[in-house]
């Protein structure tokens, strides 16, 4: 509120004191960011696991509802939410009340318990796009090129913990901190635990791994449908790796990993 202050005025016969209001313009609203289903719902949809092998991803689906694994085809993840099904999963007229909202937030019946809660960032990141109208992209929209992670490895003592931070790189050469929409996972929890944050706790004092992934959509220029024999190109520019120390990448397809899907390297 602004103050309001008393100002003298001298008139032929008395003295009195007025209050004087302001006449300046408002300050122009910030223009809400436009956000698109590429790169703000997908991440969400990872991040909560709803397209893993394990839930909507499944050969067909879960419950009538079926997303491509690891949001491999966005145009086909977005049809389904927005138009499959008569459009009964969006209520555009009252975003809160979306079959996609209340499931997620189980206010009503979910398979899959909550993915996120009401009052957290995920939700009122949806919300908000369902009341911008849903758009699949926006004007002149940049696509991801890489993450980096940081610190990218490290020595700790028993005890110690480390803050983990994914930054996605975008072809604008702008970049977003995504670590509250990455998944991450400890290959052994017994030495290593890390929660949905990237907080990593160091339990053991051996060597440990900690896996993150951040997803939103399928590779530039690899189409739906591509055959999973296909030979794909790693781009580890972005990795920062050290020479002298080996490194093990292991693939995985529907949440399953198979010995033959490891590839190691040694870096000289």
């Amino acid at each position: 509120m602004r103050c309001l202050s008393l100002v003298p005025i001298l008139s032929a016969c008395f003295l009195s004191a007025v209050a004087l209001h302001a006449a300046e313009p408002a300050a122009p609203a910030k223009k809400e960011a436009a956000l698109s289903f590429r790169n703000d719902i997908l991440p969400i949809l990872s991040r909560s696991g709803c397209n893993t092998g394990s839930c909507h991803a499944k050969a067909d689906g879960r419950n009538g509802f079926k997303l491509s694994v690891f949001a491999f085809d966005p145009a086909s993840d977005y049809k389904e939410i927005v138009k499959d099904a008569r459009g009964r999963r969006i209520f555009p007229a009252s975003p809160e009340h979306s079959l996609l909202m209340l499931k997620a937030t189980q206010s009503i019946e979910h398979e899959g318990g909550e993915r996120f809660s009401k009052d957290s960032d995920h939700y009122r990141t949806m919300l908000k796009w369902i009341q911008q109208g849903m758009p699949y992209s926006v004007p002149n929209e940049a696509s991801l090129t890489h993450i980096l992670v940081s610190p990218p490895d490290g020595n700790y003592k028993k005890g110690g913990s480390v803050n983990i931070k994914v930054t996605a790189h975008y072809s604008d050469k702008t970049t977003r901190d995504v670590t509250n929409l990455s998944h991450f996972q400890s290959n052994d929890k017994g030495l290593v635990e890390v929660d949905e944050d990237g907080r990593a706790a160091m339990i053991g004092e051996k060597p440990v791994s900690v896996n993150g992934r951040f997803e939103a959509g399928r590779p530039a220029g690899l189409r739906a449908g591509t055959p999973l024999g296909v030979a794909l190109a790693i781009n580890l520019t972005a990795l920062r790796l050290k020479p002298g120390v080996g490194y093990s990448f292991v693939f995985a397809i529907d949440d399953e990993a198979r010995p033959e899907w490891r590839a190691q390297l040694f870096m000289r």
